[in-house]
């Protein structure tokens, strides 16, 4: 390997992530998704006694799929962002495509998160999925930044330029992400005078592989 080669690896190692992440985390943005009309039908029919183990002072609305004015908002969604951003991820992972393979998505779970003021979410993984995501409804100025922890501390993150230990989310309307289930991440506390609303879904991938 040539000298200048080296450093420009050394340069393009750096500059995709200074606290030494291993796994992608992909953006998507699905701009047919009629963000409005989803808030407006979640307000209509959620129910503020349900809880769960990781959000504090917030709610999950269940079941989201089942309602026939979310479902086909969240059909648009699944074709246009989330099935893509799956092809990105697999690309990402840098699998040798000499074997050819069909990779089949299947949706496990998906609910809404639904962050009143003060509200936030504790550290937590998805456990019983593949990949996992969040696609952004209604983010208020100063709602709270979810943040994905490394869960691979090397040493180098005290010599790198910027020593970060995680990575936020920069949070918009229309705008997810979508990363490993493994990955550690967390909210903080929604310090707006509004509710923070996002779709979270649970993925999980079929490979069958042809000769």
């Amino acid at each position: 390997m040539s000298g200048n080669h080296q450093i420009q690896t050394i340069k393009t190692l750096l500059s995709m992530s200074n606290f030494a992440f291993v796994q992608p985390i992909i953006a998507f943005e699905s701009p047919s998704v009629d963000v409005k009309l989803i808030v407006r039908r979640l307000y209509e029919f959620w129910n503020k006694e349900l809880d769960n183990t990781t959000m504090v002072n917030g709610h999950q609305v269940r079941l989201i799929h089942q309602d026939e004015v979310i479902a086909p908002e969240l059909n648009k969604l699944l074709q246009e962002g989330i099935t893509n951003s799956v092809k990105e991820y697999v690309d990402a992972l840098n699998i040798n495509q000499e074997e050819e393979f069909f990779t089949s998505i299947h949706i496990s779970n998906v609910w809404a998160n639904v962050a009143e003021p003060g509200s936030y979410h504790r550290t937590h993984i998805h456990g019983n999925s593949h990949l996992n995501g969040i696609f952004y409804l209604q983010v208020p100025e100063e709602s709270g930044e979810t943040f994905i922890v490394n869960p691979y501390p090397t040493g180098l993150e005290t010599i790198m330029k910027t020593p970060n230990s995680s990575v936020s989310l920069s949070a918009k309307s229309g705008l997810g992400y979508l990363f490993s289930s493994a990955l550690p991440h967390y909210t903080d506390v929604n310090r707006s005078d509004a509710d923070r609303i996002s779709i979270v879904f649970e993925v999980k991938l079929d490979t069958i592989r042809r000769s």
